[in-house]
């Protein structure tokens, strides 16, 4: 199919299969698609609402463009946002990521600079002092050694730089930034992702399922957050063996305080990089709750917990006990490290 079949077929409301969804993503990757042409694509499927089929192949396209990496460990999880959800919160999934780590599962976390919003995961990883740009050799020795890597989307995925300025220019969420955390390069076991849409909650598991994730959550918060919130009801569908289900969380079902999200707001990476440090070191309050939450309902979806509560128990131990400030400060150490993670 050429490039203005597809925008027709986009154009009349149509929906693309997942083949062809994934052959246009290769298409966009091999950057010679006119720049209007791929804005009108973006910008029509999001109009139009993404299907399953068209995340799921896009997402299937841009894992078949991306770097290869086969670390000495197995079982890997991934917990990422969509962003796009225009509420500046600090890097939620971020400091979450170490949490679970200090927790004893190994993380795969794939994640870029700022799209939509102020700070992206890449930023306040960079400001904190992790090298971002480490070479895949120095990704898998992370992986292999710690059971912990950070994953630069632009290292995972070079040819995403023929559509980068497309995005930058448009400044809206597209199926790129749905598709961002379906991609990421290893074949992850189970992963949590927040979504910035009450209707993508089910697509998305639904897509994890058709890429052959195992297990994990995908979760819309309360106020339109692209994590679980603190302020009130959380939609979750956990993902296991196939089969969803949807369920309706609030963080007062585990004893935790409502806050309302202003709380939770960031801002540059300066600002983020000291809240999330602020959490890992054990300061009380919306900060820490909303982590503990987000990562209480990763480690019950990976069953690595027999409940959310015992899993906000688990993380809770990670912070107190030093054990995910330890897996930042040797993050930043091991990607810093000479020779293999710097060429």
């Amino acid at each position: 199919m050429s490039i203005r079949e597809y925008l027709k077929t986009v154009a009349r409301g149509e929906n693309l299969t997942f083949e062809e969804a994934r052959d246009l993503s290769n298409e966009l990757m091999a950057g010679e698609i006119d720049p209007i042409q791929v804005s009108g694509l973006l910008v029509g499927l999001k109009v139009k609402g993404e299907t399953c089929d068209e995340i799921s192949g896009f997402a299937r396209g841009l894992k078949l463009n991306a770097i290869k990496l086969s670390p000495k460990r197995t079982g890997f999880y991934d917990i990422v946002g969509t962003g796009g959800d225009g509420a500046d919160t600090f890097n939620i999934s971020t400091t979450c990521a170490f949490v679970l780590s200090g927790a004893g599962l190994n993380i795969a976390k794939h994640g870029n600079r700022s799209i939509s919003s102020q700070c992206g995961s890449s930023d306040v990883l960079d400001h904190l002092g992790v090298n971002i740009h480490g070479t895949p050799q120095c990704i898998e020795e992370q992986l292999s050694t710690m059971g912990l890597a950070f994953i630069y989307a632009p290292l995972a995925h070079p040819s995403m730089k023929n559509v980068m300025q497309v995005r930058k220019n448009l400044g809206i969420p597209t199926i790129f930034n749905i598709i961002g955390p379906l991609a990421n390069p290893l074949a992850v076991e189970g992963q949590y992702i927040g979504v910035f849409s009450p209707s993508l909650v089910e697509v998305m598991a639904r897509s994890m399922i058709r890429l052959g994730v195992s297990k994990g959550a995908v979760v819309h918060g309360f106020g339109g957050l692209d994590e679980a919130s603190l302020e009130g009801e959380n939609r979750v569908a956990f993902v296991r063996n196939g089969r969803i289900e949807t369920r309706k969380i609030a963080a007062s079902d585990f004893g935790l305080m409502r806050a309302d999200n202003r709380f939770l707001k960031g801002g540059a990476a300066p600002r983020n990089a000291d809240m999330l440090k602020r959490v890992l070191e054990g300061e009380r309050g919306p900060g820490r709750d909303v982590v503990l939450l987000n990562a209480g309902i990763a480690l019950y979806a990976f069953d690595e917990a027999r409940s959310i509560q015992e899993g906000i128990k688990l993380a809770a131990r990670s912070i107190d006990e030093g054990k995910a400030m330890g897996k930042l400060q040797e993050l930043i150490a091991l990607s810093n490290r000479s020779g293999v993670c710097h060429g």
